[in-house]
């Protein structure tokens, strides 16, 4: 029977192989579709597809599950969230039943999109959770830099500012790698959203918009050009705008399917004319555009059923709920069978136990052994506990006492070069001696407190200024318990950013302001860092012209394999996003 269901399997996915090769071209044609925003094409091409699968029996092939996800998002562009809801859904139930992660992942991210086009956001938090479960459970990096966009956009409108750049980033550099052209676009587009600054947020949309270009997708650059041409009008600058908005009616030309999107974008572009052509007080141009803006605007309208989605919804959990009950009953008669067997095994230990019963003083007394070497372990533990307590505090003395050689030797140099090098090395000194002292007063020797840390070691930075350098610090730190070897780099990273404030971000009369954070997002931790000082230098990412405190700061990050970026915001600013390292146990 084993080797009949085997053979019936193995065939069945021969075919499906076989007609994935079959239909590779045709599929690739389908995505180009969706990549240029062809929606209705798309979703006609889609549906021919799937009825070739569906004649054949192979709806349950992995070559169907995409074709439908794809004729998902044609459905999106079409406005048609219902539909797309209800496709997705469906994938979703199939595509888990097969063991197909990769496409279930993508699907719950597009659930996720939807509900967040439609305002509800603990819908659109909870897809994105699944989303992020199947990721990490399975491995699937090909998901991450969509699911990193998608996350970004959510904290864009739900959460935090910092946390969606960071995500945005994320998804560029990752899609980059993968050479996922969907997340580098969508990725610009969301910083050109984030920044407020006119010339970086319209440099990161052009970049948007001619990656766009570049694939043919015209909707998609027309809409960042409108984005460009909006930022213009809000700063007051309508000569600016009305150029973008050439390039936007320009590229309007090539759109070769008349859709809803299509009609918005001639929509947006009546209205910016109509403004215009108010602020010159041309009333008849004004009244004309404003006429062709309710025409196109009727053209672009959509509606959603708000009820009928919720009821998909409520309808899919029923459906995993169902399927939770079968596979729970499967386990009944499992346990069942297991415990009738568990009878028959009893029986046999009971006459086990009867023939060992001379056999249990001897154990007994091997206890009592047991027993007595338990408790000179643990007393052996427990000075082990106290030595290397007092380790750590001889290595913190022993340390303490380089940082006073250097300091004396500082003092006792006229050479001022020579005495800020012997400073900065007492400062790095002082953020691994501090990480010893906190281990030593804790008595854990394997968790320390990074809130306490942070602010004794930028009090300490306070007291050893001298009183021509004014600094105040900020300090935002949840109290989080990081292992030794996290929070070793990090505070050579930390050290190494205020001595780098205190070198180039101090101006004459004013204080140096310095904020450092650090937060907690689910598995990782979020270090922010910034001044007020002139900003970084253009000339930083060029590694000849790299100094020793930066190489040091990007071996700590490549140390804790996280990910940093540096940009200008009011100053320097560094962010790094890492994990806790792993410890070996050994």
């Amino acid at each position: 029977m084993c080797v009949i269901f085997f053979l019936s399997f193995h065939i069945y996915a021969q075919d499906c192989d076989e007609i994935k090769k079959t239909m590779t071209p045709d599929y690739e044609k389908l995505k180009q579709m969706i990549a240029v925003e062809n929606a209705n094409k798309a979703f006609v091409f889609s549906d021919s597809l799937l009825q070739i699968l569906t004649s054949k029996k192979r709806e349950n092939c992995s070559i169907s599950f995409w074709i439908g996800y794809y004729q998902g998002e044609s459905l999106e562009l079409l406005m048609d969230f219902e539909s797309a809801l209800k496709t997705y859904y469906k994938i979703i139930k199939n595509a888990e039943q097969q063991n197909e992660w990769e496409i279930a992942a993508h699907c719950y991210v597009s659930v996720a999109r939807c509900h967040e086009v439609l305002g509800r956001d603990k819908d659109c938090y909870r897809y994105l959770q699944k989303a992020r479960d199947l990721i990490m459970n399975h491995k699937l990096y090909q998901v991450e830099p969509t699911f990193a966009f998608r996350y970004s956009s959510y904290h864009r409108i739900y959460g935090i500012k910092d946390s969606a750049i960071v995500y945005a980033q994320l998804a560029i550099d990752k899609g980059s790698k993968l050479s996922i052209l969907r997340a580098q676009t969508d990725g610009f587009m969301l910083l050109g959203i984030l920044y407020n600054d006119l010339d970086t947020s319209s440099r990161y949309f052009r970049e948007a918009a001619t990656l766009f270009y570049n694939n043919k997708n015209y909707v998609g650059a027309a809409n960042m050009y409108l984005n460009i041409s909006n930022k213009y009008w809000k700063e007051k600058r309508p000569d600016k705008a009305m150029s973008a908005l050439d390039t936007v009616q320009m590229l309007s030309t090539f759109i070769v399917d008349k859709n809803k999107a299509y009609y918005r974008i001639l929509g947006q572009i009546a209205e910016i004319k109509k403004n215009y052509f108010e602020g010159k007080n041309n009333i008849d141009s004004a009244y004309f555009y404003l006429n062709l803006t309710r025409a196109y605007e009727k053209e672009s309208q959509w509606m959603v059923n708000q009820e009928k989605i919720v009821s998909d919804a409520i309808g899919f959990a029923i459906d995993k709920e169902k399927e939770k009950v079968i596979y729970a009953e499967k386990i009944t008669f499992l346990l069942r069978v297991g415990l009738t067997a568990m009878g028959l095994l009893m029986l046999v230990l009971s006459y086990v136990v009867f023939n060992n019963h001379k056999k249990r003083k001897q154990i007994a007394h091997q206890n009592k052994m047991i027993s007595a070497n338990n408790e000179a372990l643990s007393q052996s533990i427990q000075k082990q506990s106290i030595l290397l307590s007092e380790i750590h505090h001889r290595v913190k003395n022993n340390l303490q006492l380089v940082i006073s050689l250097l300091t004396l030797h500082g003092h006792n140099t006229n050479n001022p070069s020579v005495k800020n090098y012997l400073d900065d090395l007492s400062r790095k000194v002082f953020s691994i001696a501090l990480i010893h002292e906190q281990l030593y007063r804790s008595g854990d020797f394997e968790k320390i407190d990074t809130k306490e840390y942070l602010n004794e070691l930028t009090s300490n930075f306070q007291i050893l200024q001298d009183i021509h350098t004014q600094i105040e610090f900020q300090t935002d730190a949840d109290h989080i318990l990081l292992n030794l070897e996290t929070v070793l780099p990090l505070g050579i990273i930390c050290s190494e950013l205020i001595s780098n404030s205190l070198k180039y971000a101090q101006t004459e009369n004013e204080t140096i302001k310095i904020y450092l954070s650090l937060k907690a997002f689910g598995n990782k931790y979020l270090l922010k860092y910034a001044d007020n000082g002139p900003g970084i230098n253009a000339d930083l990412p060029n590694k000849s012209k790299q100094g020793m405190g930066l190489t040091l700061i990007n071996n700590m990050v490549r140390q804790l394999q996280g990910e940093s970026s540096r940009y200008n915001e009011k100053g320097a600013v560094f962010t790094l996003l890492f994990e806790e390292k792993m410890v070996s146990t050994v």
